[in-house]
């Protein structure tokens, strides 16, 4: 297939304030794991991040920029993908990992299996889900990049 520029004149330049979206972000499924609301929260470190991927952004100055139920979840989130690091106010979006990974919280003990509290759960889960990705105020790009993902 052959490509051609749709519009020319806004042919994106690598700017002064460099960042990127590594393609192996998707082609790797490492956003596979993650909710639209920590890929949201991921996307605004990676443009805020410096050189390095290192960024300084508090809680509350993120607040003001992001629309987001829970930083700390999201961040969480992301370091259990392997995709962040956090110590100390820093954040550091890392280089992406040959395999994608997910480091599950533990949890407590399987109770014994019963088919209607199994039914009833991933119905509750599945509506918790919908009501996360309803009520997360995603620009209509991302939108379209999870939409493609799925």
């Amino acid at each position: 297939m052959y490509k051609k520029l749709i519009n020319p004149e806004r042919l994106r330049q690598i700017p002064a304030n460099f960042s990127w979206i590594d393609h192996r972000l998707v082609r790797d499924g490492h956003l596979k794991h993650i909710s639209a609301e920590s890929i949201a929260f991921y996307l605004f470190l990676v443009s805020v991040g410096d050189n390095q991927g290192l960024s300084y952004y508090s809680n509350n100055g993120i607040s003001k920029l992001l629309t987001l139920k829970s930083i700390n979840s999201c961040r969480q989130e992301l370091i259990q993908s392997n995709l962040l690091a956090y110590a100390e106010g820093v954040y550091q979006v890392l280089e992406l990992p040959v395999v994608a990974t997910f480091k599950a919280p533990v949890s407590p003990a399987p109770r014994p299996f019963n088919s209607t509290d199994a039914l009833l759960e991933a119905r509750q889960e599945k509506s918790q889900q919908q009501n996360d990705v309803d009520n997360v105020n995603i620009p209509e790009c991302l939108k379209k990049l999870l939409e493609d993902l799925s």
